[in-house]
């Protein structure tokens, strides 16, 4: 008797819930609710919310991978899911087509993501996301940290359309998940590697930017786990404008401040202008100075950065915009309200601007040093 009750009840709930997904859009390979979600939504029995799940599974509805959860296998509505790619402020006509190729690697991978998942893909500029009309053709919109502003958060607050922030290099308060690079792991790998000393001149040099700013922060506050306080660094900001000039200037008149220091910056760029600025002043790399930019430009096919063998952060691109993608698909899903961020990991790519590689004999007898001290 029992059984049979919630036989009942499990086709009752499954017919409710085919109905519900008429007017609904859904897509291959959309993570679908769990049974204790099922029955918390619906108030029934866990049981019986797997018995629910198993039937719309038979029917073709949804497929179960054990281990990962439950999932769609169509399209229910015929419409393939709208996602907008909001990226790149800076027209692509003032910029090198080794910057453009990076940088649209970002969206490249993300939209290739969304359409091996039946979505259909629109990239949008900045100037179409504040006419408004964009947002009321999405679904859900990727939107890169560079595109928000007061303005642009009050006007996708308003949509009501599920968005996630990447691209993001620090943390804001503008009320969406994001997800977050974490340069606090590849800064500790680095200064491991570069094993500041007392005797080390420290310079710091970073743009004048918010993102400048924050990893100018965790510069400083990841030097101090080594011992380095801030009055030991000597720091300079650049303006993102005139960047290749100031930092010319600067070696130029502190040419001698930069002799057997261990330099940090906020990117590859300014390591890369650094490094030539250096190079007129007859200063070799890795030698006379060390050095360490951030971004990895170089594993991204840079040519200049690549030949100056700038050691970098690696600000992983792929896994970014992969991760992005995901996490925007099962928000799209789930209408969760929840915001959160998500933290991508970096990590050290030593090249010959921080210094030689030691072999492990060397590494092995310079931590036996380290023991005995």
């Amino acid at each position: 008797m029992i059984r049979r009750i919630r036989t009942a009840k499990s086709r009752r709930l499954a017919e409710t819930i085919r109905k519900e997904l008429s007017s609904i859009r859904t897509f291959p390979g959309m993570p679908a609710a769990s049974a204790s979600e099922l029955a918390r939504e619906y108030g029934v029995s866990v049981p019986t919310a797997h018995n629910v799940l198993n039937l719309l599974a038979k029917e073709g509805l949804l497929y179960r991978v054990r281990g990962s959860g439950t999932f769609f296998s169509g399209s229910q509505t015929g419409k393939s899911p709208r996602i907008g790619i909001a990226d790149q402020t800076i027209s692509p006509e003032y910029l090198s087509p080794d910057i453009n190729r990076i940088l649209n690697y970002h969206f490249d991978y993300a939209a290739e993501y969304f359409r091996s998942h039946n979505c259909q893909v629109r990239f949008i500029t900045y100037s179409e996301l504040m006419s408004g009309g964009a947002l009321h053709d999405l679904d859900a919109l990727l939107i890169s940290a560079l595109y928000l502003d007061p303005d642009s958060v009050e006007l996708l607050r308003a949509s009501g359309i599920p968005v996630l922030v990447y691209r993001n290099d620090y943390l804001d308060n503008y009320d969406f998940p994001s997800l977050v690079y974490d340069h606090d792991r590849g800064m500790t790998e680095a200064l491991e590697y570069l094993r500041p000393a007392a005797e080390n001149r420290i310079i710091l040099i970073t743009e004048t930017t918010p993102c400048g700013k924050d990893i100018k922060m965790r510069w400083l506050r990841n030097l101090k786990t080594f011992h380095v306080p801030e009055s030991g660094v000597v720091s300079y900001d650049v303006d993102v404008v005139e960047r290749e000039i100031s930092c010319y200037r600067l070696v130029r008149v502190h040419r001698e401040l930069f002799r057997n220091a261990i330099i940090l910056t906020c990117n590859d760029e300014v390591a890369m202008n650094v490094v030539n600025a250096l190079t007129l002043e007859e200063m070799r790399c890795g030698i006379d100075y060390r050095l360490v930019g951030i971004g990895n430009r170089a594993g991204y096919g840079y040519p200049t950065i690549e030949k100056l063998q700038i050691a970098s952060i690696d600000t992983p691109i792929r896994q970014m915009a992969l991760e992005a993608a995901r996490q925007l698909l099962f928000r799209l899903s789930n209408r969760s309200d929840c915001n959160c961020s998500v933290m991508i990991p970096t990590h050290f790519i030593p090249r010959a601007s921080a210094g030689y590689l030691r072999n492990e004999k060397e590494k092995k007898n310079s931590d036996l040093k380290d023991r005995k001290r």
